[in-house]
């Protein structure tokens, strides 16, 4: 959880549910709750992208969710660092993500200089293979202005 930036119950949740899972019943059980959570539910929808997600997370070790986190966190912790960034930078955010997603890309999009916010459009979390054309779309066009 970013101090701050508070997630909403049902992706703490999916988050926790995860790690339990892991914990208690091994990776691959932790993997099918994780790819049943609410950033992927519109990837799973997706023809386009079912497959592709799926084996995504089959390939992922999911390693952290049996260990414990060897993670340092930066301090302060974002959003308060985010105006170090100095480069152009593209911020994308699928349609169908979970509201929280789109707070903050608002967050990074209003503290990073130089920064610009799009909206991908008929796609969650996996907002590359969902709707590739959009995605590649603007990161083209992005990366030819600057």
């Amino acid at each position: 959880d970013i101090p701050g930036l508070k997630a909403p119950k049902e992706v703490i949740s999916w988050i926790n549910d995860t790690w339990k899972t892991g914990k208690k019943k091994g990776i691959e059980e932790a993997k099918k709750v994780w790819m049943n959570g609410p950033p992927f539910i519109p990837a799973m929808k997706n023809p386009r992208s079912v497959s592709k997600v799926t084996q995504m997370i089959k390939d992922y070790s999911g390693w952290h969710w049996i260990h414990k986190d060897p993670c340092n966190y930066p301090k302060p912790f974002p959003p308060e660092r985010l105006n170090e960034i100095k480069v152009p930078t593209l911020i994308l955010v699928g349609e169908l993500n979970p509201k929280i997603y789109h707070y903050w890309a608002d967050i990074q999009n209003k503290y990073i200089p130089n920064s610009q916010k799009e909206i991908i459009l008929n796609a969650g979390h996996a907002l590359n293979i969902e709707n590739p054309e959009m995605f590649n779309k603007l990161i083209l066009e992005f990366l030819s202005r600057i």
